[in-house]
């Protein structure tokens, strides 16, 4: 069946039309960068991690974002590390999945 639309554009393509309309938009740069660290293309996904922090620096998205990544480089473990740490003594559920990634790392 279709429903006569076009079909709606992939989340990469959504992202990168919403970061062309507005590149200082750091949620959607952290967004890319989860995506894009799924996908296996962690440079990338390391670039719009730190553009979503330099855009919004105490963004608890943009840093989990951040540390996320940075785990999966050996010279970003210890900062993805610091930050995680920082971010598990919040509320909320972004500080309840730095809590499980700590733990998950052994600390």
């Amino acid at each position: 069946m279709t429903t006569g639309l076009p079909p709606a554009p992939s989340p990469r393509r959504a992202l990168a039309q919403r970061l062309s309309a507005n590149p200082r938009d750091a949620a959607a740069w952290a967004e890319l960068s989860r995506l894009e660290r799924r996908r296996g293309d962690l440079r990338t996904a390391r670039l719009c991690a730190e553009a979503a922090v330099s855009l919004a620096p105490e963004d608890p998205a943009a840093r989990l974002a951040r540390a996320e990544v940075l785990l999966r480089f050996a010279e970003g473990t210890q900062r993805g590390r610091h930050d995680l740490a920082e971010l598990s003594a919040s509320a909320g559920p972004l500080a309840r999945r730095a809590a499980a990634l700590l733990r998950a790392l052994g600390g």
